[in-house]
């Protein structure tokens, strides 16, 4: 049938809601509940091999971020750091920001990828510290205000985390400064999520913080000796057989009660979009920025 250009065509989309496995079921309510967990201690590691799968993983726990009702209600801000070109063009319908194109972060969006394309790792560094120390000077002041209490909660995927929290990252000058925003993120609600190859390429003082992990195959013996001094040498051989994928969860006060879960590939609802700070004044959320 032919359609002419000067027709209005309203076009509905299916409100239908995907038809899922029990396998996507039972994966979608571990995700949940390691977030819940996350977000009480704040600090939190995913460590695998190269093509282990823990980009795919991290896209499916920043699904899991937004899908909880604290979101809907403006309860949680998400921002991810993407050295990489993991999550702007795999993750779903949110803004990315090119770092190399817009100078400052904004902290008005309530979900928003941040593209860090730079060879040095001190700039990528620079460019996350730059927004953890806004943060978290902003959320001491709402802390304030608010009698006590957090408003709500920030979340911070940092992919290749060494480049901020690695041994020699800490050496620096502003190192001091980073340890101490991560020792003290809990207090002001906000969460730090990690990915790295290597155990032993993040400052002992960061992995000793964290609660929390989700490890894949690891790779060589110092890197397994690494995890036994967490988890025992019994956990530690465990990650030798796990597929791509496949992650132990653990939980640091429980290591007698370590879960597997494998992780499907991430299926994308829409895709990312480039922020535009004229086109995006409707995604402004007053209680991101109020100081008043």
């Amino acid at each position: 049938m032919e359609v002419n250009e000067s027709q209005n065509i309203n076009i509905v989309p299916s409100t239908e809601e995907p038809i899922k496995t029990e396998e996507q079921k039972t994966t979608e309510s571990m995700l949940d509940e390691i977030i819940e967990k996350i977000k009480v201690t704040s600090r939190f590691m995913v460590v695998g091999i190269n093509q282990s799968g823990k980009s795919n993983l991290m896209l499916h726990l920043m699904k899991a971020i937004r899908r909880r009702p604290e979101h809907k209600d403006n309860g949680i801000k998400m921002t991810a750091f993407d050295p990489t070109l993991n999550f702007r063009y795999k993750f779903d319908s949110i803004p990315y920001l090119d770092r190399t194109r817009i100078r400052d972060v904004p902290d008005s969006i309530q979900d928003l990828i941040v593209d860090i394309p730079f060879t040095t790792a001190s700039l990528k560094r620079d460019c996350i510290m730059e927004v953890l120390l806004r943060d978290f000077g902003h959320k001491r002041t709402l802390k304030m205000q608010h009698n006590g209490v957090n408003p709500y909660y920030n979340f911070y995927i940092i992919d290749e985390m060494q480049n901020v929290f690695g041994s020699y990252a800490l050496r620096s000058k502003e190192g001091e400064t980073a340890l101490t925003i991560f020792s003290e993120s809990s207090n002001y609600a906000m969460v730090i999520m990690g990915i790295s190859q290597r155990f032993n390429d993040v400052a002992t003082g960061v992995i000793e913080r964290c609660a929390y992990f989700l490890v894949g195959n690891l790779s060589g013996g110092n890197e397994l000796s690494k995890f036994a001094k967490i988890t025992g040498k019994k956990i530690a051989n465990m990650t030798k057989s796990l597929k791509v994928g496949d992650f132990l969860f653990i939980d640091r006060s429980n290591l007698e009660s370590v879960k597997q879960i494998h992780v499907p590939i991430f299926e994308q609802e829409g895709t990312p979009y480039p922020y535009e700070e004229q086109s995006m004044k409707w995604g402004v959320k007053e209680r991101f920025v109020n100081y008043d």
